[in-house]
């Protein structure tokens, strides 16, 4: 049978190169093809290149898409992600459906261009129109289930997963255990059937299934009973050529997970998946240069690094690329660049980013210094979850004395209203507030209680409009006569619980005047978890 076969592949690859040396140029591409898998020929990858070279400036798409892959994927050349774009473009632009899809993909992973999200999920939403490619109506259920390029729609994506799954599609299926482990477009989430679905994706060919495999049973800090066995399935994930099965085993050798750890040997497989692409990887690489993780120290070739892995738009990458601009890792330093930096990965919402650009308002680094902003991007990192921001809001908590009861009335403002930092700073500024501010001396409780009703009668005047009446009410009041002091007493006892009652409910509290003993410096994040990367 063997033989047979072999024969027939000979046979086929001579009859490619008689079709080709009388015009075909169909054929060249065929013909590359079989040198490229070594079917009735030697394996020979320049001979390939050559022979979709020549299709390529025949004006042959399928030529110009599988020199683009070669290009891509360091296959007889060495790898060029733009000029695999070029060449995905000039097939997209005649109307070859594999190329949009192609150039999708270069789209999403700015591979070789900017990342535009917009203009990948077009390209999707066009090939499977088009070319009706069940490849292509599976990146656009990807994106529906990411919310790349279109608002997420976890029914559509659920919907078109369901779909291609009937007909057995690799990805399809990924994408259907996808939506049973993240609970999208189903009553709840379902790890079982997720595992089955990744199970079924992986049998089918898909070498990023063993990587969710892995994923289902280690967690992020690598603590599970079952690190063995994810150790092995990120490695069956990086044999098959899966840039993420590559960088998470790497981070299985760097933090000993399922394995001795190796760093060194960890740092190979960053190499590997660098060189596929895969952002996240040259991003840890840049740690391990920045460090000396597994590799000598070099700071220049981390900054390389980081502003390659920015380039790629992933918001954790940028926030790195800010840290070497403050720290000038490898770089001048320069305190504009990473606050701007800061706020690029900010407004992806970055945690990181944004508790370091608090940093900068607070010191007045690169930025205009202003403590209200500061309070208002650590609260929002705080949300987020980020640690040195609650660090940070924690040393502000302890605060003592009148800059503590300072603290307290304008915590309760930035918490109502953390985005509305230029309303907060002109109601800040008015004169209503700065006489409150004159009498946080002394001991004298009915100032202090003034005080609290001057701080909350501005934040009624931001957001809480129904209280406009009683604080006018509140003003109007005289306190000639005891009758009218005993108003005023319950007035002020009335507005005072109701600040008290803020102050109790908000998580932080922070304090604006008096600079904390220790604030957390930017760090480098390290992105070398195995996270669960979709694309």
């Amino acid at each position: 049978m063997a033989l047979v076969l072999c024969v027939t592949q000979k046979k086929a690859a001579e009859l490619f190169q008689e079709a080709a040396n009388l015009g075909d140029s169909e054929s060249l591409v065929r013909l590359g093809r079989c040198y490229v898998k070594g079917e009735g020929v030697d394996r020979d990858l320049e001979r390939a290149v050559a022979l979709y070279t020549q299709a390529t400036d025949l004006d042959v798409t399928p030529g110009m898409i599988a020199l683009g892959e070669c290009y891509e994927k360091a296959v007889g050349v060495a790898r060029d992600f733009k000029r695999a774009a070029l060449l995905y473009k000039r097939a997209a632009d005649m109307g070859d459906p594999r190329a949009i899809l192609k150039l999708g993909e270069c789209y999403e992973h700015a591979k070789g261009v900017k990342k535009d999200e917009s203009k990948a999920f077009k390209c999707y939403m066009r090939a499977k129109d088009e070319g009706g490619l069940i490849e292509a109506a599976t990146r656009v259920a990807w994106c529906y289930a990411n919310g790349t390029g279109v608002e997420r729609d976890g029914d559509k994506a659920f919907q078109m997963f369901s779909k291609g799954s009937k007909e057995g599609h690799k990805e399809a299926l990924r994408g259907l255990g996808f939506c049973f482990e993240k609970g999208l477009g189903v009553k709840k989430a379902n790890l079982r059937k997720a595992v089955q679905m990744y199970q079924k994706a992986a049998e089918a060919g898909s070498a990023t299934a063993w990587s969710d495999l892995a994923n289902c049973v280690v967690n992020a800090n690598g603590q599970s009973r079952n690190n063995n066995k994810a150790f092995l399935l990120f490695k069956k994930s990086a044999s098959m050529g899966d840039p993420v099965g590559n960088r998470k085993l790497g981070w299985c050798y760097v933090k000993g997970i399922g394995t001795e750890k190796d760093v060194r040997r960890g740092v190979q497989y960053y190499h590997r998946a660098a060189e596929m692409g895969d952002s996240m990887a040259i991003s840890s690489l840049g740690v391990c240069y920045a460090k000396g993780m597994g590799v000598k120290r070099d700071q220049v070739k981390a900054f390389e690094l980081f502003k390659r892995a920015a380039e790629m738009g992933n918001p954790t990458d940028i926030c790195n690329l800010g840290v070497c601009y403050k720290k000038g890792t490898g770089v001048k330093v320069d305190h504009r660049k990473a606050a701007e930096l800061y706020q690029k990965a900010a407004d992806m919402g970055d945690a990181a980013a944004i508790c370091n650009l608090g940093v900068c308002y607070y010191n007045g680094t690169g930025v205009k210094k202003d403590i209200n902003k500061a309070l208002s991007y650590w609260h929002e990192a705080a949300k987020l979850g980020n640690s040195a921001a609650r660090h940070n809001l924690e040393r502000c908590r302890n605060a003592k004395g009148k800059n503590k009861e300072k603290s307290l009335i304008l915590a309760s403002l930035a918490e109502l209203v953390p985005p509305m930092y230029e309303e907060k700073k002109s109601v800040l500024e008015r004169p209503l507030f700065k006489e409150p501010m004159n009498m946080l001396s002394g001991d004298d409780q009915m100032k202090r209680r003034k005080l609290a009703i001057e701080a909350f009668k501005m934040t009624i005047e931001m957001i809480q409009g129904k209280y406009r009446r009683e604080a006018t009410e509140l003003a109007r009041i005289k306190p000639e006569k005891e009758d009218a002091k005993a108003s005023q007493m319950a007035l002020y006892k009335k507005f005072e619980s109701r600040l008290l009652q803020l102050i109790d409910s908000s998580k932080v509290l922070v304090q604006l005047v008096t600079e904390p003993k220790k604030r957390s410096e930017p760090k480098f994040i390290k992105p070398i978890q195995p996270k669960k990367i979709r694309r």
